[in-house]
């Protein structure tokens, strides 16, 4: 009798493909920066942060704060898609000096490589170094993938702990109606 090979199923690169379909978003929280540049007159900067996920990638900016070199933003970005083209992109913060009358002066630029986002419990806290030509300092961000499906079921599991908090309610004020009518009953007594 012949013995035929018998294929090896890897399991593990078959999850990584099915997790590489995972719909959902990204979610970036810019939470401050410290030890800027200086780039204005009065000694300090007007920062601000971009971000894109890719060189091609769409950016997103946060607010500027004036007069500082140690500005706290705590702002939110959301980038929405697969983990998949997630993993295989690098984040790129590029903060910025803004000036009304010219151009912008950039403070340094930082990348973050995703490719060990997963899609179980990943929320991580990052500084990030700043590079480029007279860069100092560093930004510190939060990153987060929420699945899609996650993001549902956490919804649907907090509208059904409402709906049970409030028949809860409703209950209890059921039973002090009776009470209440039962103490009524009695004092006539």
């Amino acid at each position: 009798l012949p013995i035929w090979p018998i294929p090896r199923l890897d399991f593990a690169a078959m999850q990584a493909s099915e997790e590489a379909k995972v719909r959902g978003t990204l979610v970036v929280r810019v939470r401050d920066a410290s030890g800027l540049r200086a780039a204005d007159r009065g000694g300090t900067s007007d920062p601000y942060v971009t971000l894109k996920l890719g060189p091609d990638g769409a950016a997103q900016k946060s607010r500027v704060i004036k007069g500082t070199l140690a500005p706290t933003w705590d702002e939110r970005f959301e980038f929405r898609g697969t983990l998949g083209g997630a993993r295989g992109a690098q984040l790129i913060l590029a903060v910025y000096d803004h000036d009304g009358l010219s151009f912008n002066d950039s403070l340094g630029e930082a990348h973050l490589s995703l490719a060990s986002l997963n899609r179980i419990e990943f929320a991580a806290e990052h500084t990030l170094l700043l590079e480029g030509k007279k860069a100092t300092g560093e930004v510190t961000i939060g990153v987060e993938w929420v699945d899609e499906a996650a993001a549902e079921e956490a919804a649907a599991a907090a509208e059904r702990a409402a709906a049970a908090e409030k028949a809860v309610s409703a209950e209890r004020a059921a039973a002090a109606e009776r009470a209440a009518a039962e103490a009524a009953v009695a004092e006539r007594a």
